[in-house]
């Protein structure tokens, strides 16, 4: 049990690490985001839906495009 509970933290810090990095990198391309996109962005929990959203990121040209990812 113990180690399913470290797993589980640690893939908790891994998601917020990868949010946290897109997040800062979009604000430096986007601006600060209004804070319904922001809320929307710290709602996903889905590793797979960040990874995408990190790959989208490099040809997205607004908060919105962001957003708008499969």
């Amino acid at each position: 049990m113990a180690q399913a509970t470290i797993k589980t933290l640690a893939d908790e810090f891994y998601e917020n690490g990868v949010r946290e990095l897109m997040m800062t990198q979009a604000r430096q391309k986007f601006g600060e985001p209004p804070v319904m996109i922001e809320d929307a962005v710290r709602s996903i929990e889905n590793l797979a839906t960040l990874r995408r959203m990190g790959i989208r990121f490099l040809t997205a040209t607004s908060w919105a495009e962001l957003l708008d990812t499969p």
